[in-house]
């Protein structure tokens, strides 16, 4: 089953359009159609409440895009989902499937990415993308990049947690917690984590105050998601 996203009409199924970031007519765009096919695993981990998937056309070096659309949930793993741009803007650099912040709109991860060197005369077709979800790198970047001043951003890390890029998995991964008798990260059990203890608020020892403004329902159930599946380091 495929799904379609079309720029200004009203749309079914999974994808919706979100309308441009930027005003239409504020941009000159290129008459060049661009199609892609993406499918999905771990549909548990898709973003429901302050992220959202965008599929858009972006500047070189810019964390928000010219114009986008947005790809909501499929109802089944693995699902083709097709989507549409009939025009791009001239100033695009990469096409991109991405996660977005929705409340400043910057780009948290990229799941994918294709550059243009020049706008191409023909139409751009993107076949059958599979994006895992629970992309450890996406893990990284989405949730422990909040934990970073505290754990490995200076020179020291607090109980000695690197939540760093390059040394969180081994930080966490069936390591015992200097603050309780659980594991930081027991894979498959989210229950008998230390880490949801920590997200969820559950423990007095060593409190997060801080952090507590900034982690958001979607962080925590990407975390538990990625445990009840074997809390594995997947780059893909």
């Amino acid at each position: 089953m495929k799904f379609l996203i079309l720029p200004t009409f009203a749309l079914l199924f999974v994808a919706c359009d979100s309308g441009d970031i930027y005003p239409e007519e504020n941009q000159n765009f290129a008459n060049i159609e661009v199609d892609a096919t993406f499918s999905f695993s771990n549909l548990n981990a898709f973003p429901e409440q302050d992220y959202q998937i965008l599929f858009g056309c972006f500047e070189e070096n810019t964390a928000k895009p010219i114009t986008s659309k947005t790809i909501q949930k499929a109802k089944n793993e693995n699902e083709p989902v097709f989507v549409s741009m009939e025009k791009i803007p001239i100033n695009t650099k990469y096409i991109r499937l991405v996660l977005s912040n929705i409340k400043t709109g910057t780009t948290v991860f990229t799941f994918f990415e294709k550059e243009l060197e020049n706008i191409p005369a023909e139409k751009i077709t993107i076949k059958d993308q599979n994006i895992n979800l629970l992309q450890y790198k996406r893990i990284q970047q989405q949730v422990f990049s909040q934990c970073i001043q505290c754990h490995g951003g200076s020179e020291r890390a607090a109980a000695g947690l690197y939540l760093t890029e390059g040394k969180s998995y081994d930080h966490l991964y069936q390591i015992r917690s200097k603050t309780s008798t659980k594991l930081r990260v027991e894979p498959f059990s989210v229950a008998n984590s230390y880490i949801m203890d920590v997200l969820k608020e559950k423990t007095l020892v060593a409190p997060h105050t801080s952090i507590f403004t900034t982690i958001s329902p979607d962080d925590i159930t990407l975390i538990e998601e990625w445990i009840k599946t074997g809390a594995e380091n997947i780059i893909k």
